[in-house]
């Protein structure tokens, strides 16, 4: 069999990655987060037929972010099996500028309960002319009742 290649001898990237240049000055850190809970707390009794996907539309966005120069943590509470208490630790430790969260039709009832968290609420209702420097945004459809 000579001649045949493996994929790894015939496969090689043409252009050499460039590392990012280092961070200056004090970047903005974003936290981006899809809620925790299980299967059962989105489909109920359905929970047997469905299953957990990776939301790449996160990794695509943090990926985006780390580009930029910003400082960006993206975890999925939900398939990591973490609870909302870690979410809070998470959140009080890195202290982000900007929080996303992802929200889609089933997770619409834990979006919200993420949303009454006491880190969150104050996060959410700082007035700009207290923090201007807060920004806030929503994507998709129903997130936006959280702003």
């Amino acid at each position: 069999m000579t001649g045949i290649r493996t994929p790894s001898v015939s496969i090689r990237s043409e252009v050499k990655a460039l590392a990012l240049p280092p961070l200056v000055g004090n970047p903005r850190r974003v936290m981006l987060a899809t809620p925790p809970g299980t299967l059962e707390d989105s489909y109920g009794r359905m929970a047997a037929a469905a299953g957990e996907l990776p939301l790449l539309g996160l990794a695509l966005i943090a990926g985006s972010l780390r580009h930029q120069a910003m400082r960006c943590a993206s975890l999925d509470y939900g398939a990591l099996g973490l609870g909302y208490k870690q979410f809070q630790r998470d959140f009080q430790k890195f202290q982000p500028h900007v929080l996303g969260i992802t929200g889609y039709v089933t997770n619409m009832k834990r979006c919200a309960r993420l949303a009454e968290l006491p880190e969150l609420r104050r996060f959410y209702l700082w007035p700009r002319r207290i923090i201007p420097s807060v920004l806030r945004f929503g994507c998709g459809s129903p997130p936006r009742f959280f702003f």
